[in-house]
């Protein structure tokens, strides 16, 4: 089961001077003088341009990029923003539900999960250090992560490439940013049901989970792949509806809250200062037993597995932002600090290797009795990063934009290892880590909608982790080079982005062996990445993306892994969707919207010996809206494609089926 409360406030437009005063000293001038204060008026909109309600599915402005409010053509790096228009008419009930249409993004490559939102930008895992809430970071490590319900949303944000010099450590792909809902200050009300395929009932934004784990996933690539085949005798596939854990154990739960705010001030000289914090914390407990490669012909390996883990995080952010000129050239300047705060107490557990009992494949039988569990890993970690950053947007002449970006980050680690079955010793590890990044772009809007771009970012990731010499790992590094060209065609509300890219990523763990590892790797991700997006009418929406890469590793511990492609991300995706909505005589409201996805081949190991095929699935919607209330019926898989999604390895651990046909069935009305 799991519960999430949120509690957010936020103020904004023109505030008092009392309210810039901290609460204690408030309190005191209150208690001291007896004086009756004249009351503090707030006001408020609905968000702005750049946070607020996108128009259909073209969205005009974001802060993700830039952290101040800026045009999407004048950022210097590729955005897409997915607008709750967007979200509704995938259906989508989670964050990566919702990109699977973007480019750039190969978003579930484990198979539909419904506690995390897996994806990766670029080629790179984004889930861990790559996901923000109003700009704020949920950092995940180990099982310590923080879910997000999709209905508090009003978008999704993605920034391609290294956002580090904005947000501090991050995923060296990009960034996926979701935008909360603002409050517009009038009286609303919105109720919604609905229910999905595997029975899940959802009321407003009250989310109750009761499950056992998900089958599909850590399967071996003969049995989902390619068939099963041992001495001549073909098994067949397993069943991508099969489950292989116990479920008289089985569980995962999880309890969550967070509370925050988001404040904001401008004076009459036109800058503003604002301060973003949020305090979340998480307790999750989960039980599960999953395959771990063939034990016989038919007969699959299982591991027991268990942990509980307690996960805090603590972040602030303080800007501030204004405009000056210097001769003919605007500036818009912006500087902040901001820190971030995150513990994980965890413990780990797992029968003894080889003890828990296998189970067949295609017939499976539940209820052979299992081994205790025991500890291998008990710890307290806690990291702290404080950042301090800079920005100028300068324009000058008929359409000339430079960005110029600089930040310097400071980190510390702290792991407190404590005994466990295998070891009755405790020991602390500490670590400090700093350096600068910086970005620079520079582009020209011409009066037809056409902005070219190129610019340079480099990026620094303190990531968490021992190597086989028992040190801490260091930072990741590394630089990204594009150019692109974005489009706002002045004849019809659209945009296009078309942007070219060469990312290199250094200091990446290689295995010396499977379970140790030296950061010698270097992965380098060049690749094209093309989206439009086009309100046809208030009634008519269009979308399309495509995505081709170039993934190598550059360098590795394994020599002959150099020059092969890393596993799971496919190298080339396409994509593209249309909804319309009927006007007119007893028609009027119905509507029907239909996507394409096109997932490339990938490989299965990083050694490039075995591939997992392409596959070309679609979704469909059918929707009716009359007055204040509507239905909606979203198809995912429409034609039941049975394919695997990803694999890391062709052995054990391996392979994860795709989502088979799913539908989601939700009504609404409002009042």
């Amino acid at each position: 089961m799991s519960r999430t409360y949120r509690m957010k406030s936020l103020l904004a437009g023109s505030v008092a001077a009392l309210a810039m005063l901290p609460p204690m000293a408030a309190f005191a001038q209150t208690v001291q003088t007896g004086t009756q204060l004249e009351p503090v008026l707030v006001e408020g909109e609905a968000g702005d341009g750049a946070t607020g309600p996108v128009d259909g599915v073209v969205a005009k402005e974001t802060t993700t990029g830039s952290k101040t409010a800026t045009d999407l053509k004048d950022i210097p790096q590729s955005v897409s923003v997915i607008g709750r228009q967007e979200i509704d008419d995938q259906g989508a009930q989670k964050a990566d539900e919702a990109l699977r249409y973007t480019a750039g993004v190969f978003a579930q490559p484990f198979g539909a999960d419904s506690d995390t939102n897996w994806m990766f930008i670029r080629g790179f895992q984004a889930t861990d250090t790559g996901v923000y809430m109003d700009g704020l970071q949920l950092f995940s490590y180990g099982f310590g992560g923080f879910y997000v319900d999709s209905f508090g949303l009003e978008r999704i944000e993605v920034l391609k490439g290294p956002a580090s010099v904005l947000y501090g450590g991050s995923n060296p792909g990009g960034l996926v940013n979701y935008v909360s809902k603002r409050p517009d200050f009038e009286r609303k009300r919105y109720v919604e049901t609905g229910v999905n395929d595997a029975g899940n009932v959802y009321l407003a934004n009250y989310t109750h989970i009761d499950e056992n784990h998900n089958g599909g996933s850590f399967l071996p690539y003969d049995g989902t792949v390619t068939d099963r085949i041992v001495n001549g005798v073909n098994y067949g596939r397993i069943d991508p509806d099969a489950n292989f854990t116990e479920p008289s154990i089985d569980l995962y739960k999880r309890e969550q809250g967070s509370i925050g705010y988001e404040f904001e001030h401008t004076f009459e000289n036109n800058w503003t200062v604002r301060s973003n914090a949020r305090f979340t914390a998480s307790d999750i407990n989960e039980v599960n037993v999953y395959p771990n490669g063939w034990a016989s012909a038919t007969q699959l390996a299982r591991v027991e597995f268990g942990h509980d883990t307690q996960a805090k995080t603590f972040l602030m952010d303080n800007q501030v932002e204004g405009k000056v000129e210097t001769g003919p050239i605007e500036h818009t300047l912006m500087a902040g600090i901001d820190y971030k705060y995150y513990n994980i107490d965890q413990v780990q557990s797992s029968a003894l290797f080889g003890t828990t009992p296998p189970i067949d494949a295609f017939d499976p039988v539940y209820g052979a009795p299992l081994t205790p569990r025991v500890s291998y890993l008990n710890q307290d970690l806690t990291q702290k990063q404080l950042g301090f950053y800079a920005q100028d947007q300068l324009r000058f002449g008929d359409g000339w934009l430079v960005t110029l970006n600089g930040r310097y980050d400071r980190g510390w680690l702290e792991a407190d290892n404590r005994p466990t079955y295998y070891s009755a010793s405790s020991s602390t590890q500490n670590s400090t880590v700093g350096d600068f990044s910086g970005r620079a772009g520079l582009a020209y809007e011409f009066a037809n909608g056409v902005t070219p771009y190129v610019s340079i970012a480099t990026f620094f990731n303190p990531i968490i982790g021992t190597d086989a010499n028992g040190n801490l790992f260091k930072p990741e590094e590394g630089v990204q080079y594009e150019a692109g060209i974005k489009y706002v065609p002045t004849f019809m509300d659209g945009l296009f982005t078309l942007s070219v890219f060469d990312l290199t990523r250094q200091n990446v763990p290689s295995n010396v062996s499977l379970f140790t590892q030296l950061q010698t790797g270097e992965v380098r991700s060049r690749g094209v990445e093309l989206e439009g997006k086009v309100n046809v009418t208030d009634d008519f929406r269009v979308t399309g993306a495509f995505t081709a890469y170039d993934i190598d590793i550059t360098k590795d511990i394994n020599p002959t892994l150099i020059g092969k492609t890393p596993f799971i991300v496919p190298e080339v995706m396409a994509s593209a969707s249309v909804d319309y909505t009927f006007r007119g005589d007893w028609y009027d409201g119905i509507s029907i919207g239909a996507g394409v996805r096109h997932l490339g081949s990938s490989w299965a190991d990083h050694a490039n010996t075995n591939k997992v095929p392409a596959v070309m699935l679609a979704d469909l919607k059918l929707g009716y809206e009359r007055e204040n209330w509507g239905v909606d019926l979203n198809i995912t898989n429409l034609f039941d494609k049975t394919y695997v999604s990803g694999c890391q390895t062709t052995t054990v651990v391996a392979c994860s089926y795709g989502e088979g046909r799913s539908f989601k069935l939700k009504a609404h009305t409002s009042w």
